[in-house]
């Protein structure tokens, strides 16, 4: 079971796991066969974070490939639709928010407990179209009870990481010194995925007339840098006038102009960048669909990014990638690219709490590292690509 952040959490996730373990066999008493059928039906879950989305992208066509099933659904965070839908490798996508993940993201209380209310609803249809293999990328207990156990496929597939081995026919053991890329695949793999990992984002299209209106014909004609430096949480952002200094520099050395990528709660440190900044800079937190992103990413000469979803998505369009790392662990949660570079101060740097405990304030890690550093890594990741 991996660490978890409080004493209370684990013991939780450990009375959890016991009762799942007590309640197997009536949850999956009629589910004992682990023979994969020939043209099964196969649900993958990948319903967390939109960076998990992507990098779950890389066993989509090895699965197909593997299993040759009649039926291939996913189901995802309605974020997260756009990453699957109309993937060569997909049949169908199911849309559920989850209330667990939809609290990571700061949903209100009411759309999480509209949210719980539409649980029945979607383990009933995951039960009505009688999957033959269920597979749960996360190794989420919670989903191996609801999606794998109630949801009735007799091959059920996931990773003991929070627990639930007790209701999988295929269980491969956490590793966590794995990156999350290769702990996918590992899962995979049990069914008989091999080759090489890499992520499968399909191509966005976005019009020229909608491009033209996210990105300034100034952007498009020196070349622009997409910015996604505004973590999830306080310690995981980069200052905005750190920011702001690093969009004048690459103003100044390349010609580029800064556009700032996120979602709408990062809009207010887009807007920050751009007062401090001297140079041009286009926020476009919060303004753009997911496909949009991945189209001006794609067209981008870098995206500098701290560790979030912006990151992992310009990584699987091919856009050069510059990762700011503080608490999260690069070896774990990094770029999946050969065209990318990580810039930390010893990341993990070992700070767990949203904010921080250490002496220097929330977000000591992230203010250490410094504008220099990070346009070395970004030449060091154009050369590499000229």
């Amino acid at each position: 079971m991996i660490r978890m952040r409080s004493r209370t959490k684990r013991v939780a996730a450990l009375a959890a796991d016991a009762i799942a373990s007590a309640l197997a066999p009536l949850l999956v008493r009629r589910n004992r066969s682990a023979d994969i059928p020939a043209s099964s039906r196969v649900l993958l879950i990948r319903c967390d974070h939109l960076g998990d989305a992507a990098m779950a992208t890389s066993v989509l066509r090895p699965l197909r490939d593997a299993l040759r099933p009649s039926v291939l659904d996913v189901l995802a965070g309605p974020w997260a639709i756009p990453i699957f839908e109309g993937h060569p490798a997909v049949d169908r996508v199911i849309p559920f928010a989850a209330p667990w993940w939809c609290a990571a993201r700061g949903a209100s209380a009411t759309a999480r407990f509209s949210n719980w209310l539409n649980l029945p609803r979607v383990v009933r249809e995951v039960r009505s179209r009688k999957y033959d293999v269920a597979i749960d990328l996360r190794g989420d207990l919670r989903q191996i009870v609801l999606f794998l156990g109630l949801g009735g496929a007799p091959v059920r597939v996931s990773s003991d990481r929070t627990g639930g081995r007790s209701l999988l026919t295929h269980a491969w053991t956490h590793d966590a010194s794995k990156h999350e890329v290769e702990k996918d695949f590992a899962i995979a793999s049990l069914l008989g995925v091999v080759g090489t990992p890499r992520l499968d984002v399909p191509p966005p299209s976005v019009g020229a007339k909608r491009m033209s209106a996210l990105v300034s014909d100034e952007a498009t004609s020196r070349g622009y840098v997409v910015l996604a430096l505004h973590g999830s949480e306080p310690n995981r952002s980069w200052p905005a006038a750190n920011a702001a200094a690093l969009a004048d520099r690459l103003f100044n050395e390349f010609g580029f102009v800064s556009v700032c990528l996120g979602a709408a709660a990062d809009a207010r440190a887009g807007d920050d960048v751009a007062t401090l900044a001297n140079s041009p800079v286009t926020n476009l937190a919060g303004r753009t669909t997911i496909t949009e992103a991945l189209s001006v990413l794609q067209r981008a000469a870098v995206t500098v990014a701290v560790d979030s979803g912006p990151m992992h998505l310009a990584a699987a369009v091919g856009c050069p990638v510059v990762a700011l790392f503080g608490p999260g662990d690069p070896r774990e949660s990094g770029p999946w690219s050969t065209s990318a570079r990580v810039v930390s101060e010893g990341a993990p740097c070992g700070c767990l709490n949203r904010r921080c405990d250490f002496v220097e304030g929330p977000g000591h890690c992230m203010r250490a590292i410094d504008t220099e550093t990070v346009i070395d890594a970004v030449r060091a990741v154009l050369s590499a690509r000229s």
